[in-house]
């Protein structure tokens, strides 16, 4: 599943990225404001971890 925001290079890189136990890791080259904006975004959508309670 793709994240809502983002430019169409951040949801291309998304969508390949290997997606392990814990999640998706991602390396994204920031190289001016907006796609700081896009790192943002997308933290701020990561789910909490499920708790073994």
């Amino acid at each position: 599943m793709s994240p809502g925001p983002g430019t169409p290079e951040l949801v291309t890189l998304y969508d390949n990225a290997r997606t392990y136990v814990d999640g998706k890791w991602l390396t994204l080259p920031v190289s001016d404001g907006s796609d700081l904006q896009d790192v943002k975004d997308l933290l701020l959508m990561k789910r909490s971890p499920v708790s073994d309670l």
